[in-house]
């Protein structure tokens, strides 16, 4: 009789362990508003991220970079880990480059393209 109180009570407790345990909260799910500025921010990341996505896809960027010794390929999915600052920087200076001039403006973005995409480690 001393034998099976002992077994049921060595198989009792763990089960208790294991119930409380359950039972028991873990933590706190967060919520909070998500204020209208972030919301704007990241869409505005988005949009001069794929500005600069479509600047690196025309013909004649793609040329160049041939040119200076980049894969388009690469620098298309380099363009991906800028972070929204570079993105940003990146999208200023395209916009600012003067519509129907000559190749100048271009090849300074280029370059900088290029030297981003040297300096940037692939995350």
């Amino acid at each position: 009789m001393t034998r099976l109180r002992r077994a049921r009570a060595a198989i009792a407790w763990p089960l208790v362990a294991i119930m409380v345990s359950l039972v028991l909260p873990t933590g706190f799910a967060r919520a909070a508003l998500v204020g209208t500025d972030r919301i704007i921010e990241r869409s505005a990341a988005a949009d001069q991220r794929t500005r600069v996505q479509s600047f690196v896809e025309r013909d004649d960027v793609k040329r160049k970079l041939v040119e200076l010794g980049v894969d388009p390929d690469e620098a298309a999915s380099r363009i991906g880990s800028l972070s929204d600052a570079e993105a940003a920087q990146l999208a200023a200076q395209i916009d600012g480059l003067p519509a129907g001039q000559g190749p100048g403006s271009a090849v300074v973005l280029l370059l900088v393209i290029v030297i981003l995409i040297l300096l940037l480690p692939l995350r």
